[in-house]
């Protein structure tokens, strides 16, 4: 949780930092289209009471036992819950979908793992201790009906592999 929290907030790689503006200037827009994610809270989705949009959870979905016997390993999925409302985004609704699939290739962005200075982005979970891979799984979008304004949603499942330390 920590390890996810400190990468999408990190100040020089994290979502807000460096994915969504690399993206704005690749695209050609603004934050009007794409506006930063205004609140990113940990093991709690409480987009119902949230006053800052575009809202984003990490909450944990499950984790198992070790992977195979004697392996050290163990899978924790996690879900990332962005919440987008439509008044957040410049045009009608197709716009905020639009800026909702962008959020999501911003976080895949953020996991791919590619050649880049260790800690960066890209490095798994920012070279984390005892993360061995960190993996984008599925996304789906929707709506949060718990908030009451016209929004879209987008749910991001991240699958962490960890060691344990020996």
């Amino acid at each position: 949780m920590d390890a996810i929290y400190a990468v999408l907030n990190d100040g020089t790689t994290g979502i807000n930092a460096q994915t969504l503006a690399t993206m704005r200037t690749d695209l050609g827009i603004t934050t009007a289209e794409l506006p930063d994610v205004a609140q990113i809270e940990q093991w709690y989705h409480r987009a119902g009471q949230a006053t800052l949009f575009p809202y984003m959870s990490i909450t944990i979905d499950s984790t198992t036992g070790e992977l195979e016997a004697n392996s050290r390993f163990y899978r924790v999925v996690f879900d990332l819950a962005l919440v987008v409302l439509d008044a957040n985004v410049a045009g009608n609704e197709v716009q905020a979908m639009v800026a909702a699939w962008r959020y999501g290739d911003a976080i895949k962005t953020i996991f791919n793992r590619r050649a880049s200075p260790a800690g960066g982005q890209g490095w798994t979970l920012g070279n984390a201790s005892g993360i061995v891979r960190a993996t984008v799984t599925n996304q789906i979008p929707g709506a949060d009906t718990d908030v009451a304004a016209p929004n879209i949603a987008l749910l991001t499942s991240v699958e962490v592999i960890t060691s344990e330390l020996y």
